[in-house]
């Protein structure tokens, strides 16, 4: 079970001599870089490499954008869970320390449930048409235009709610 001391004896082990809020802040420390590298990655993918897609040939561009939704496909999942367990991990510390600003407990305990809703609506929404995209080939059709359009409004609100988890 984890408590206030085990978390204390785990820390002192790995040489940390302060308190809670060192081990707070250096959970902090691996979390945001974490998010603000997904957020980049996120804002990339929508700020710029679709936007140059979208100006190859049409069958270059299907294809370009399949390799893409199958190669990020793969990477990204891990990468919001990684963003999910260390707002989970910050909660849980600042929970665990009863001297935590009760600001600084809701903050991480928001953005640990604001990634599990993003996480959520991804698996729902953005992951059946990102599968339909990465497993399209040949001429783009009506269909597979529509999905797209569909997938980058997704994305674009997904990409907000980061920023905005971040911020």
């Amino acid at each position: 079970m984890l408590t206030r001391k085990s978390v204390l004896v785990a820390a002192d082990e790995a040489g940390f001599t302060g308190g809670m809020d060192q081990v707070l802040s250096a959970a902090a420390a691996l979390s945001l870089p974490v998010a603000a590298a997904l957020l980049a990655v996120e804002w990339a993918v929508a700020g710029v490499l679709h936007p140059l897609l979208d100006r190859l040939p049409k069958p270059a561009r299907v294809a370009a954008r399949a390799e893409s939704a199958e190669r990020l496909g793969k990477i990204m999942p891990g990468w919001y869970a990684a963003a999910l367990v260390c707002a989970a991990a910050c909660a849980t510390i600042a929970a665990l320390d009863p001297a935590t600003h009760p600001l600084v407990l809701t903050v991480w305990t928001v953005a640990t449930l604001g990634y599990g809703i993003v996480i959520l609506v991804t698996v729902r929404r953005l992951v059946p048409l990102n599968d339909r995209l990465a497993g399209w080939r040949g001429e783009p059709t009506a269909t597979w235009a529509q999905t797209a359009a569909r997938w980058d409004r997704l994305h674009h609100r997904r990409t907000v709610a980061l920023g905005l988890l971040l911020g």
